[in-house]
């Protein structure tokens, strides 16, 4: 167990909201196996990715806001934890794992989303242009996209105000009218 190596803000920063994830794809790839077996011949992705872009939305938008946290830890874990780091390297040394690292598990919800979108494009090529299958993989194809750009969004809002944080701990101003730190300024 690579818990107790880890401190409750460690811990916080690494797994943030990956239960949630979890949830999410879990139900996701049910109700594309269930949708899968009642109707094999007329089999609609765009359908079920419809029925959860709403839930993609609520949990996938924090947890990648969160990676930047989540790299910093898991680098600062690496550099200085050195149990962290055993734990870690025999845990990725397990069959179960297919040689992939904690990072890279960390990584594969977004890119989930990014493959999902990728899908539905190569869907909308071959629909038949004006038909009800092409209005539902132009709808989830939309929503898809609107969930990788507000995840942009989100992740360079966190940065930039990491800056703003950044810069106020390294420079003082004799003046403090307003506050440097902000959700509407960031350096340019």
């Amino acid at each position: 167990d690579i818990s107790y190596t880890l401190s409750n803000q460690d811990h916080q920063w690494l797994f943030s909201r990956l239960q949630d994830v979890r949830d999410v794809s879990t139900t996701f790839l049910s109700d594309l196996e269930e949708n899968f077996e009642n109707n094999i011949f007329s089999f609609q992705v765009c359908d079920v990715v419809l029925n959860h872009a709403a839930d993609f939305h609520r949990v996938y938008l924090p947890y990648v806001t969160n990676q930047t946290y989540q790299e910093r830890t898991f680098q600062s874990l690496m550099n200085s934890n050195s149990s962290f780091r055993e734990v870690l390297e025999k845990l990725e040394s397990d069959p179960i794992c297919q040689r992939l690292s904690l990072k890279s598990f960390l990584i594969l919800p977004f890119q989930r989303i990014t493959r999902l979108k990728l899908l539905l494009q190569n869907i909308l090529k071959r629909t038949q242009p004006g038909s009800s299958e092409e209005a539902e993989a132009t709808k989830a194809h939309h929503a898809l996209e609107k969930l990788i750009r507000d995840c942009n969004s989100n992740v360079q809002r966190m940065r930039r105000t990491e800056e703003l944080i950044y810069l106020s701990q390294k420079i003082e101003f004799e003046c403090k009218i307003f506050p440097l730190i902000s959700q509407s300024r960031w350096l340019v």
